[in-house]
C-alpha cells in the first residue's frame, strides 16, 4: 500500500495547509464572536465575554483541524501550480502514457523521472519527478508541463518553446490516473477518485463536495 511520505514527506504543503487552516480557524473564531457578542451582558443568564472567548476559541480549533482533514483528503485543492517543481503519486495507466509521450522527446536534466514506490490493491504506484514541472486541471484531465516558466503564481509557460505548445505538455485524460499532486510551493491536489494511500475511494467525492 502507499502511503503520503512516498512522495517525499512535503514540508511546503504541510505548512501552506496550516496556513489555510489558520485562516479559516480565524474566520470562525470572529464569526463566533459576532454571533454571540450580542447576548453579553449584566444578567445572571446574560453570557459573559470569557465564555464568548471560549466558545470562540473552540469553534476556531473545529474549523481549523476540519479545514486539514478535508484538504488531505481534496476538498480543497488548489487547481493550478504557483510555482515550479513537483511531485505526483500516479498509476501505471499514466506511466505508460508519460512514457510514450517522452518517446518523442529529447531527455534533459527536467524529462520526467518515474520510480515505482508501492502498490494499491495488488496495482503498482509511481513516483513522478518534475524539478521543473507545473500543473493545471481541467474538468477533463490534468496537464503536467516539465519545462515550466511562471513569470506570475498560475501563468504556466513552457521554459523550451519548439513553436508546439500543446506537444510540450503531458495531457491525462483520465483525472483518476493521477492519485497526488504535492507542489514545491506547497500546492496540493488530491484525486476525488482515490484516498492518499492509493486505494480506490468508494465513493468518489462529487464537484459540489470539492468546491
Amino acid at each position: 500500500m502507499a502511503s503520503i511520505e512516498m512522495l517525499g514527506g512535503n514540508e511546503a504543503v504541510a505548512k501552506r495547509t496550516q496556513k489555510l487552516a489558520k485562516d479559516i480557524g480565524e474566520l470562525a473564531f470572529d464569526r463566533a464572536h459576532k454571533d454571540l457578542n450580542r447576548f453579553i451582558g449584566s444578567d445572571e443568564d446574560d453570557l459573559k465575554p470569557n465564555q464568548v472567548d471560549s466558545v470562540a476559541k473552540r469553534q476556531k480549533a473545529r474549523a481549523i483541524a476540519k479545514y486539514e482533514k478535508d484538504r488531505n483528503e481534496g476538498l480543497h485543492n488548489d487547481k493550478v501550480s504557483m510555482a515550479v517543481g513537483l511531485t505526483a503519486l500516479v498509476r501505471s495507466s499514466a506511466r505508460n502514457r508519460i512514457e510514450e509521450w517522452l518517446k518523442s522527446k529529447p531527455v534533459t536534466m527536467f524529462s520526467p523521472v518515474l520510480t515505482e514506490v508501492g502498490e494499491a490493491e495488488g496495482k503498482p504506484l509511481y513516483k513522478m519527478r518534475l524539478p521543473q514541472g507545473a500543473f493545471s486541471t481541467v474538468s477533463s484531465g490534468i496537464f503536467f508541463y516539465p519545462e515550466a516558466r511562471m513569470p506570475h503564481p498560475g501563468s504556466i509557460f513552457n521554459l523550451q518553446d519548439r513553436g508546439h505548445e500543446f506537444d510540450e505538455r503531458i495531457a491525462l485524460s483520465q483525472i483518476s490516473e493521477v492519485i497526488r499532486i504535492e507542489g514545491d510551493a506547497g500546492e496540493l491536489w488530491q484525486s476525488p477518485y482515490s484516498n492518499p494511500d492509493g486505494t480506490r475511494r468508494e465513493p468518489p467525492l462529487k464537484v459540489r463536495d470539492i468546491e
